[in-house]
């Protein structure tokens, strides 16, 4: 009988321990021992004998497996993060659900679809499309060399060192209570930027050091929160032949505050905004003609 009942005991605790893993999913990281193959359960290490990562797993790839690895298929993880090496994405799509992590090394090719509670960047080259629909970023660094499209939807502060190069198009769109920072303490370089602030709370852009847009620049804020530029000193300039302009969904509220503003070359400007928004130039210059529609300018 008490055999039976530390057999019944031990069961119920594999069971328990099983359901665990399942919950909480395993982790695995990348050795790339035998090939570049995700498949080949001797790739990875830490996740279980004879196993690979599922949609309810976490990985990580650190520096000088002798393989890098190659996405044979549309692959789904929870937690994701990349220290080092290359992650070939071909032509399919790496999702994520949970935390990401873009510490260093290079992501090629394909697609990245990025979801959970946080979205880091900090110091990996992206050479792959990127949409990322997170409750908030860390804009720590990086080189993005296809298009990004960046959604918070502002489960907390989005916070930004800089250090971000983007050479192809970023699109932004915040959205609930707490504020999205970029360059706090470095420069960043942009291409096309479109912006949308959907928050009761401000996007800082080009807070601090020197920040470049090399191309255009497209604002739009239709609630209570605003658009800010050279929060903390730092200075945008906005190239020769680009333009700022407001969007399609338009600058209905608030301020658009150009702090430290300097465009470059003699294009002509149009600012339009509606609502109750108002224009704040703070040390701005414009080599062009500025016009600018508003309730109020100051």
């Amino acid at each position: 009988m008490k055999t039976q009942l530390l057999y019944i005991l031990g069961f119920l605790l594999f069971i328990q321990l099983a359901l665990l893993n399942t919950i909480n999913g395993a982790s695995f990281i990348w050795n790339g021992n035998f090939s570049s193959s995700w498949i080949n359960s001797g790739n990875w290490s830490g996740g279980g004998s004879g196993a690979t990562p599922g949609s309810g797993d976490n990985i990580t790839i650190n520096s000088n497996a002798p393989n890098n690895l190659v996405l044979d298929q549309n692959r789904t993880v929870t937690n994701f993060t990349i220290n080092g090496d290359t992650l070939d994405l071909g032509t399919y799509t790496l999702t994520t659900t949970g935390v990401t992590y873009f510490n260093g090394g290079l992501l090629n090719n394909g697609n990245l679809n990025i979801s959970g509670s946080l979205c880091h960047f900090g110091g990996a080259t992206i050479n792959a499309r990127t949409e990322a629909n997170c409750g908030y970023f860390h804009m720590n660094g990086g080189l993005f060399l296809k298009p990004v499209l960046l959604v918070s939807t502002g489960s907390a502060n989005t916070s930004g060192t800089g250090n971000c190069i983007f050479s192809d198009s970023l699109s932004i769109t915040h959205g609930g209570s707490y504020y999205f920072t970029t360059g706090s303490t470095y420069g960043d370089n942009f291409q096309n930027v479109t912006i949308t602030n959907n928050s009761t709370r401000e996007i800082y852009l080009g807070t601090a050091d020197t920040t470049f847009i090399s191309g255009n620049l497209i604002l739009n804020n239709t609630s209570t929160g605003g658009i800010v530029t050279g929060n903390t000193e730092g200075v945008t300039y906005l190239a020769s032949g680009k333009t700022i302009s407001i969007g399609s969904s338009g600058f209905t509220n608030n301020y658009l505050t150009l702090k430290n503003f300097y465009q470059q070359g003699a294009t002509s400007q149009t600012l339009t905004l509606t609502g109750t928004a108002i224009l704040n130039l703070i040390n701005a210059n414009f080599d062009g003609n500025l016009t600018v529609t508003s309730l109020e300018s100051c």
